[in-house]
């Protein structure tokens, strides 16, 4: 999956600074909060959302900053897409979407209370505020400049 290659990418760029980086499959096994953490990153906040947002309240609860990489982008058209490219019979694609649209869209809170969020590419960027309803928002271009979009 392109989340996971974008972990091992970030892993392995951090680790060619000097960083240490340890990767950890919230959705299949606990961090260890006794390590000593300087930051969280949550990378693709997709799938059951209680994992991401406890995690998140962990770490701001022992004062660990949290980044967000959401992985993000709205599912309706993806949805409609996979329903008539599979040629499902007899889905209401409408209706699956409003059926699953908490889930779709749990990661607003998670986005919502992240110190920094670190999209993929403006387009993902421009989807997260749309989701947040935000029209601006400060942006480190390239770790070093702030400016708002």
């Amino acid at each position: 999956m392109g989340s996971e290659r974008q972990a091992m990418g970030q892993a392995v760029a951090l680790n060619a600074r000097g960083h240490d980086v340890i990767l950890v499959n919230i959705l299949n096994a606990a961090i260890d909060w006794d390590y000593g953490w300087d930051i969280i990153n949550i990378l693709n906040c997709g799938g059951p959302k209680g994992p991401y947002l406890l995690v998140e309240q962990m770490a701001h609860k022992l004062g660990i900053p949290v980044v967000v990489s959401p992985v993000y982008w709205p599912t309706d058209e993806v949805t409609e897409k996979i329903i008539e490219t599979m040629g499902y019979k007899n889905v209401d694609a409408e209706k699956f979407i409003q059926d699953n649209r908490q889930h779709f869209s749990g990661i607003a809170p998670v986005v919502a209370n992240a110190d920094w969020v670190l999209p993929n590419a403006e387009s993902e960027m421009d989807a997260v505020m749309e989701l947040l309803g935000v029209e601006e928002i400060d942006v480190a271009k390239e770790g070093a400049v702030g400016y708002t979009v």
